[in-house]
Formats: structure tokens, sequence, C-alpha cells
């Protein structure tokens, strides 16, 4: 068999193997035993940057760097030494990431002498660079805080490097769209930007996924590139000569896009590379994987949190409804004992005087009837107060009263006001100081309002200082921020800043152990913040004071432009008197 081999007659020549090795896509050469090159074919030529001629017949110490063929030598040597194919990966130029592959073999005689040695190099940096960048890639992909912007940049060098590899002039990448109708221009790495920018082509998808279900190479006539060359950009000329490889890029066999490469010269176009490419895009394709289920599981976060938002609200509006529900029991059931409480006294009195009217036993003298008779009064004027604070407060809940307001001294009104409740409580051992730096403050507002802001104010101090306590009134003007300061301030028991945030809600009640008789229906501080309000005021409680409680609140200082008259307060003993009454009815001790 040997011998008929050997006597057949070659069909090819010494130039076409020479040809052949013109092709693949590595340096090639042959070297004597001395190290003389017999053989270098283009590319190792072109690497070197010689001619072919000025390279064979000389050693690498003649045509290379000392470092790169000192390398040289010494696997020369090893190879013709050990008789036996060398592969390494190494680095040569003083640029590290200029790295090749190189394999070294030995061509012997019928001796089994080495004769020549042979070798074949690769320059590997792309593959290396684009090794690399897929790992980063894969990592990014784990990590929800990268932007799509990342992504794209890390695909874009990825796409760079394998166009420097494989000798191609650009490469593009396509998606298909959710819609599957079109086929979007991902991003391009392009020597030539052949494609329009942001550019898109229409398509059928069981048709497009049959015709790009498998590897395509395609010239710029076939019918299968008219769709794309529709999107050519028309600054770019497309030679005849040209060639296309259509790639498709699929996750779980379900095609989602192409890569599209253009070879501007069809004889560049070589196979050889084709399975790393399909590593490569089967590795983007398992980072859209990751994208994709990764925008899906936001997704399902999304909706979860959604409706954790949802349910969320409905609870807060399920506890709102609850406690609103809850104030309102307890409002209705603390109404209930404070209208009865007067009721039940009113009751009982007018029972034991009729009774003895009845049976003509009038056993009770002046002053026990003058007595019931007073405190009859006192308990309707308390039922009064109770009413008046629930219409009240109902017309601000609605917002059915409009308030009209006139100029006035306000430090006048407050004064009055303060003055007659001093006069109202002189027979008890309390006492009410009023204090101010002012004679004259004018602003609008309305006198009704400030009369029950301060009696509100007085009588709900009245019910917590003790016996011999005191209630201090002090007014201070900011006029840098043009607003009146009114300060309330009694020695009864503090109120924590928690209640402190609470006291001035409708139906609130402070609970205060020390003095459990004094109740009230929760109304009273409302009604005074709505006043307040009212007049574009604010109210709070001072909870830094050492002792005591102090209430603040101000009034803008304006007046009723188109109002020149200043309005006069006049106060009526028998109208303030009859406030007083009603207002400070529920302070059992007066």
């Amino acid at each position: 068999m040997d011998v008929k081999c050997q006597n057949r007659q070659r069909l090819y020549t010494i130039e076409d193997l020479e040809n052949l090795l013109e092709y693949v896509p590595y340096e090639i050469w042959l070297k004597d035993k001395d190290g003389r090159h017999v053989y270098i074919n283009q590319k190792g030529a072109n690497k070197l940057g010689l001619k072919k001629e000025d390279i064979i017949g000389k050693t690498d110490m003649e045509i290379r760097s000392k470092e790169f063929w000192e390398k040289c030598k010494l696997t020369d040597d090893q190879v013709i030494q050990e008789k036996k194919a060398l592969f390494y990966e190494d680095e040569f130029d003083m640029n590290k990431d200029n790295c090749y592959r190189v394999y070294k073999f030995p061509i012997k005689d019928s001796e089994d002498n080495v004769k020549l040695t042979g070798g074949l190099a690769n320059e590997v940096i792309y593959s290396k660079y684009i090794n690399k960048e897929l790992e980063d890639l894969f990592n990014e992909a784990q990590k929800s805080e990268n932007e799509n912007i990342e992504h794209m940049q890390s695909i874009s060098r990825i796409l760079s490097n394998l166009n420097n590899m494989i000798k191609s002039t650009s490469i593009d990448l396509f998606c298909i769209d959710e819609s599957k109708e079109r086929l979007n221009l991902y991003i391009s790495c392009d020597k030539k930007n052949i494609f329009l920018k942001n550019s898109s082509i229409n398509i059928d998808y069981k048709e497009f996924s049959k015709l790009y279900d498998s590897k395509l190479k395609i010239d710029i006539d076939n019918k299968l590139n008219y769709e794309f060359r529709k999107i050519y950009n028309p600054q770019i000329e497309i030679n005849e000569n040209s060639i296309f490889k259509v790639i498709p890029l699929k996750i779980d066999g379900r095609l989602i896009g192409v890569m599209y490469i253009y070879y501007e010269n069809k004889d560049e176009c070589i196979d050889t590379y084709d399975g790393f490419i399909y590593d490569v895009l089967h590795r983007i394709s398992n980072f859209f994987t990751n994208i994709e289920l990764k925008n899906e599981l936001k997704e399902k976060l999304y909706k979860s949190q959604e409706r954790a938002k949802n349910l969320e609200h409905e609870i807060d509006i399920l506890e709102e409804a609850i406690e609103s529900e809850m104030v309102k029991v307890n409002f209705l059931e603390n109404m209930s004992h404070e209208f009865k409480t007067p009721i039940n006294i009113i009751l009982m009195i007018s029972k034991l005087l009729l009774s003895s009217i009845e049976n003509n036993d009038f056993n009770l003298d002046r002053e026990k009837i003058i007595n019931y008779l007073k405190i009859l009064k006192q308990n309707g004027y308390r039922i009064l107060r109770l009413v008046n604070n629930i219409l009240d407060s109902t017309k601000f809940d609605n917002k059915h009263d409009t308030l009209e307001m006139h100029n006035y001294n306000i430090i006048s009104v407050v004064e009055d006001i303060v003055l007659s409740a001093a006069d109202y409580i002189k027979n008890t051992e309390r006492s009410i100081v009023f204090d101010t730096e002012e004679e004259e403050v004018i602003l609008a507002c309305r006198p009704s309002y400030i009369e029950k802001i301060m009696l509100n104010l007085i009588s709900n101090s009245l019910k917590f200082i003790n016996d011999n306590g005191q209630i201090e009134v002090d007014i201070k003007v900011k006029q840098e921020e043009e607003k009146l300061y009114i300060h309330l301030k009694n020695d009864g028991p503090s109120i924590s800043k928690k209640d402190a945030q609470l006291i001035f809600n409708k139906f609130v009640q402070i609970e205060n152990h020390t003095r459990r008789q004094n109740e009230g229906s929760g109304i009273g501080l409302y009604l005074v913040k709505c006043l307040v309000e009212a007049h574009g005021g604010k109210i709070w409680l001072n909870t830094e004071v050492e002792s005591g409680v102090e209430f603040i609140f101000y009034l803008p200082i304006k007046t009723i432009d188109n109002e020149d008259d200043i309005k006069i307060y006049s106060i009526e003993e028998h109208s303030i008197m009859d406030k007083c009454n009603i207002e400070f009815s529920d302070v059992y001790s007066l």
C-alpha cells in the first residue's frame, strides 16, 4: 500500500501546498537545524512587517528583538533535542496584552533525525479579551444595580474583540422585540457602520425563525439579504465581492435575534472561527437568559410589592375606619355620660322641689332652694355648652361656617375677656394674671371666636390647677414674623410629649389620674384649634416648660385692606358672664 502511494502521481504541486498555507489563519514557518527560515507564509511575514524574500535564509536573531529571538531559539532547541512537538502560550512583546499560542513540531528524515522545525502561531489577545468580557458580563447580569447601558458596553467590547479576531469588517447584533414583529439593531461594532443607527426591519416571526434557524452565508444580492439592505447606511458602499454571515441567537431553542457579520472581501471569510463564534453567541444568549429571568423576577416582585402595597393600603383604610368607628363609639359613650350626668341632676332636683310643692312640704329653707336652683342653672349651662361645642365643631367639619372678620385692637379684645374671666372666679382662691408689653395691635379677627378660644383654654386650665392655683396670660408680638403670640400657662400637672401630640384631636381626652373628677367631651380643644386655624394661626402645647402646662397660639398680624375704621370691641357684662357660666359650667368646684 505504501509503495503504491509513493509511486502514485501527485495531483498537486508545491505551489498548491503553499497556496493552501496562505489561507490558514495562522502564522506558519519552517526552519532548518541552524534556525534559518526556509519558508514563511504571508500572514507571518506581515506580522514581522517584512517581505518573504527578506526573511528566507535568516535567523530570528537577524529579524526579531533580542527578547523574542532568545525565546524562539530556546523553544526550537527543545523541539530538536526532545524530537517532539511543543505547545505553549506566552507574551512576546513589551505590551503584555500581545499574547500568542504557539505550536512547534519536528520534521524528521528517514533515520529519525530532525532536519526541519515547523511552527504555527496565532495571536490570542482578542479571544482572551472576549472570554474576560463574557465572564464580566455574566457577573454583571447577577447584579440588580447594573444599568442596561453597562451591559451594552460590555457586549460592544466583546463584539469589537471578536471583529478584530476574525478579521471581519463589521459585526451587528439584532434582537427581536417583544411583539415579535420587528427586528431591531441592538448594538454595532463596526469598522464601517453599514447599518443606520436605531434601525429595524419588519418580520414575520414564524417565517423568519425558519429562514434564519441556522448559520447562513449570503451575498449582497441574496433574497435573504433583501430586508437588511433596506437599512444599509447610504454613505457606505457595499462591494459586490462582499459576503455576509447571519448567525442565529437563541434562548432554549427560541430565536431571539441574529448576529450579522460583514466581510468586505469574501476571500477573508474563513469558517475556522465559526466554532468560537457560536460559543460566544451561546454565552451571550445565556446572559440574555439571565437578564430575561431577572426581569421576570423583577416584574413578579413588582407585582407582589404592588399587591402588598394595595393590601397595606386597604388595611390602613380598614384600620382608619375601625379607629374612626371606635372614636365615634367612645364619643357617643362619653356624650351620653356627659349629657346623662347634668340631666340626672336636673331631674333629681326637679323631682325634689316638685314633691315638696305637691305635698305642701315647705321644710326647705330659702338658702337650700337658692342652692338647688343654682345647681339646676349650672347643669343647664353645662348641657348648653355641650350642644354648642358639638354644633360648632360640626360646622367646621362640614365647612359650613364662614368667617367674617374686621379690624380690631386684639390686645383690648383679649384683655377684656381675660379680666372678665378673672372677675368671674374672684370669689374662689384661684386667680388669673394678664400681662402684655403692647398697648395696641390691629389685626383682622372675629371677637366671638376669640372669646371661645380664651374662655375654653381658661376653663380647661381651671379644671386641673389647685384650689389656690394661678393662670398666667401673656401677649408677645414678633413684628419680623408679623405674628402675635398668646401664652396661657397654668400650674397644673404636666402633659407628656406623646399626649401633647393628641390633645387637639377630636374626641380625645387625656387621662389624668390625679384629678379624675374633671371630665369632658373631648371637643373643646379641637374646637379651639379650628377657631385659631380659621384666623390663619396655629396652636400647640409647649412641652419644654419645667412644670405646669403652657398653651401657645399665634394670630397673623393682617388687616382688612378696604376697611379704614377700627372696630371697637365692647363687652357687655351680662353677656360675658353668661358665656363664662356656659364655658366654666363643668368646672365643678367653682
